[in-house]
């Protein structure tokens, strides 16, 4: 058994802590795939549908989702990280006295198992998503 590797249940990973680094990156895949899929219908191909961009779309989700899986089963994929501006403190007016104690996590808050269940189910929703949008 010492030559076993543990492996670690998707269920175990998952933490309600990592909803809010989920929609975000659900968020922000989505628009940009939806950015690229209408700037290249607009600018390259003028004559391809949407329901084409869209599969292919669902189709490179998938691929991503592939590669996901296999980082969160334990191979050394690295990670495309962008570079990241530094964000400047906002204050805003309201009450917000109900949330002072809440703990904001971030993506990179997250350690790796759980950075690779994000993208994971991230991936494979918005694979859903543009597969059923190459239908219309």
């Amino acid at each position: 058994m010492s030559g076993e590797k543990k492996r670690l249940s998707l269920k175990a990973i998952w933490d309600r802590r990592m909803i809010r680094p989920l929609i975000y990156k659900l968020f922000t895949r989505g628009v940009l795939m939806l950015t690229a899929v209408l700037l290249y219908r607009h600018f390259v191909v003028s004559t391809a549908t949407g329901g084409d961009l869209c599969l292919v779309a669902a189709a490179i989700f998938a691929l991503a989702s592939v590669i996901a899986f296999l980082r969160l089963d334990g191979a050394r994929i690295p990670q495309v990280k962008l570079p990241r501006f530094k964000k400047k403190e906002i204050r805003t007016g309201g009450d917000i006295a109900d949330h002072i104690d809440d703990d904001i996590v971030l993506f990179d808050d997250l350690d790796s198992d759980e950075q690779s269940l994000t993208v994971l189910v991230t991936d494979l929703a918005l694979m859903l998503v543009f597969l059923i949008a190459s239908l219309f």
